[in-house]
């Protein structure tokens, strides 16, 4: 029995109702849903950034403060970085190298030979070195400025510092300090946690774990006794290695092949003043050439004027060169003659020559000269030292014969004469 029209009508128009309802519940009951789940569940933390990525970051900075702090032009050497392991320590230098390099600011010594140094005195790249054998490095390599530091942990933290020390004076050009990390970075960026600070690190001992209030509520006191957890075992000892002797510090004989491939020929017995040593030239770069020119402001006048400006004393030959390189420079440049060509010499990366004065040349013909050593001719050697000619009122270059060690001047300034030139460090 069918039904009638508008029956069927009712019927379609009472499914249709109950159907909008049910969609609207059920949307509602959906966004309750979202809205709780979301309200309900923990944010999102944030990812922490890459330990390699955090560390470059802080390298970085740590160029910019020296860059700032630095005086520009100086040679620098990036000694070390204690950090209990070399794989931290390499990465912390050669991206403090790699800044220098690129920034153009300093000049850079040159890895191979810091790595020689070190091979050659036992020190390790990341172990401790003590500032007086920094600073001995430094000079040896003909460095400014000397550039150190330490990765320490602290509080599940771990710090960079980074010291710049003058080689000369001992001053320090700049320090930066910056938390680089947790403890999980830095792992993760050494591989493992390295053994200096699991020494440093004490152990957490196991927790008692003890009944419930419910357990307690229901079982007799021996019962009690028999769920409590056994009392944890000790911490396993921690084993401190004792720390390694600092290295002994870099010295130099009479006869020592120096720094830069020439002969150590004076020893002072310490830094004062900034340098211990004097090493003469390789006699590969001896040559001869007059010490001034015939007339003019670079002859026998002009030396008259400049010779206030000289001494003869020990370590006193740079400073002879630098007030007659002055000189020079402002009457046309003494472009052939024997102080200037001293003054730009360069051998195996060092450019810090320089012409004796004559107390020092005295010294080359003793402590060298005269024990076969140096290869040096029996023949007149130029000093920057002016000396006077007696009674004459004039002045002229001091020289040592250097076949006999006697001493004398030169009249005839644009005589030519041997000269080696000698750095200090």
């Amino acid at each position: 029995m069918g039904l009638k029209r508008g029956e069927f009508n009712m019927v379609v128009h009472w499914r249709y109702h109950i159907l909008r309802k049910l969609i609207v519940c059920g949307t509602f009951a959906v966004i309750f849903a979202l809205v709780f789940t979301a309200c309900a569940a923990p944010p999102a933390s944030a990812p922490e950034p890459s330990p390699l990525v955090e560390l470059s970051r802080a390298v970085r900075d740590v160029s910019y403060h020296l860059n700032s702090n630095i005086p520009a032009g100086r040679m620098i050497a990036f000694v070390n970085v204690q950090s209990g392991s070399a794989e931290l320590s390499n990465f912390i230098i050669d991206d403090l190298i790699a800044n220098a390099v690129t920034d153009r600011i300093f000049t850079v010594v040159d890895r191979q030979r810091l790595d020689y140094i070190r091979a050659e005195q036992n020190i390790q790249l990341s172990g401790e070195v003590d500032d007086e054998t920094a600073r001995s490095i430094g000079s040896f390599l003909g460095a400014h400025t000397i550039v150190s530091g330490r990765v320490s942990s602290f509080g599940g933290y771990f710090r960079l510092t980074i010291r710049a020390l003058d080689v000369e004076t001992a001053e320090v050009q700049g320090q930066y300090n910056r938390v680089i990390g947790t403890e999980r970075a830095m792992t993760a960026l050494m591989g493992s946690v390295p053994q200096w600070l699991a020494a440093a690190q004490v152990q957490a001992t196991q927790p008692v774990q003890t009944p419930t209030l419910a357990a307690q509520a229901v079982q007799p006191p021996v019962a009690q006794a028999l769920v409590q957890a056994p009392p944890a075992a000790p911490p396993a000892p921690v084993i401190v290695q004792a720390p390694e002797d600092p290295p002994a510090p870099i010295t130099f004989r009479i006869g020592d092949i120096g720094p830069a491939g020439g002969i150590i020929f004076f020893d002072q017995g310490n830094h004062s003043g900034g340098w211990r040593w004097l090493e003469a030239a390789p006699v590969a770069m001896e040559t001869a050439a007059p010490w001034g020119h015939t007339s003019g402001a670079l002859g026998r006048g002009g030396i008259n004027t400049i010779r206030a400006t000289t001494s003869r004393e020990i370590g006193a030959g740079q400073t002879n060169t630098q007030n007659i390189m002055r000189f020079f420079n402002q009457h046309g440049g003494g472009f052939g003659l024997a102080v200037q060509i001293a003054d730009e010499f360069e051998i195996n990366g060092f450019d810090d020559w320089f012409l004796p004065s004559l107390d020092e040349l005295s010294f080359m013909f003793g402590n060298l000269h005269r024990r076969g050593l140096g290869g040096f001719r029996s023949e007149w050697y130029y000093s920057s030292t002016i000396i006077s000619m007696g009674t004459t009122g004039w002045y002229g270059p001091g020289r040592i014969n250097f076949a006999n060690g006697e001493p004398g001047q030169e009249y005839s300034v644009q005589q030519r004469h041997r000269i080696r030139a000698i750095r200090r460090f």
